[in-house]
């Protein structure tokens, strides 16, 4: 089953992405075993209270196996078709030019464990370019075939960094003499600096605090000029 997951972008990256601030972008394709149904999810439930943990744990571990069994053979033959960094090719420099980035867990004998996966498209390309890429992918995995297995796309927000600073700087010119309403506190914004991204950042200091503040980001800043 191929499927779409957009529940890890939050209401201030919607907002953002309808305005026009960011982007839809793909963080990962992710491989594990067939999602449950809610009565598969309500069986598990009752057979977990009933049965004694060891063969609990031997029934998850039997899951897991036959999953791997499936996504191992569908990612040797991507790896034939594109670059995977860090499956094949992690001898590679990361800054290079590779298609995709393979994460997976270890057991304990330090083996590859293949029920749980993810494949991410390399950040250094453009946007247009991963989600090129990404939908190539996505093309080869269905003529492999990929049944028994969960793939899932799973989406984030990529912001506009000059459009997002711009109007931060400007919601802080507009408001840095006056008191505003944050996180539920009357205080001031002032200038913080840059973030360890090398972004400017705000702070944050309530009434009548001269030391302590909260940290505001660019992000926060836009969400709060768009309110």
């Amino acid at each position: 089953m191929i499927r779409e997951d957009r529940s890890y972008l939050s209401k201030s990256d919607l907002l953002a992405i309808e305005k026009g601030f960011a982007m839809l972008d793909v963080h990962s394709i992710r491989l594990s075993s067939v999602r449950f149904t809610e009565e598969e999810k309500a069986e598990n439930f009752r057979t977990h209270e009933t049965m004694p943990i060891k063969e609990w744990e031997a029934r998850g571990n039997i899951i897991s196996q036959r999953t791997a069994l499936i996504i191992e053979p569908l990612i040797e033959a991507l790896s034939k078709k594109y670059v995977i960094y860090q499956y094949e090719h992690d001898k590679m420099e990361y800054k290079s030019n590779w298609d995709l980035f393979f994460w997976c867990n270890y057991g304990k004998d330090d083996k590859r464990d293949f029920s749980y996966i993810t494949l991410s498209p390399n950040g250094n390309r453009s946007l247009d370019e991963r989600l090129e890429g990404v939908e190539n992918v996505i093309k080869s995995i269905k003529e492999i075939g990929c049944k028994g297995i969960d793939v899932i796309i799973q989406y984030t927000a990529k912001y506009n960094k000059e459009k997002v600073n711009e109007v931060a700087l400007s919601y802080f010119e507009k408001v840095k003499n006056t008191f505003i309403n944050y996180s539920f506190y009357i205080g001031k914004i002032k200038e913080g600096g840059m973030d360890y991204k090398g972004d400017p950042c705000y702070r944050f200091f309530k009434k009548g605090a001269r030391t302590h503040y909260y940290q505001v980001s660019s992000k926060d800043m836009l969400m709060m000029s768009l309110r």
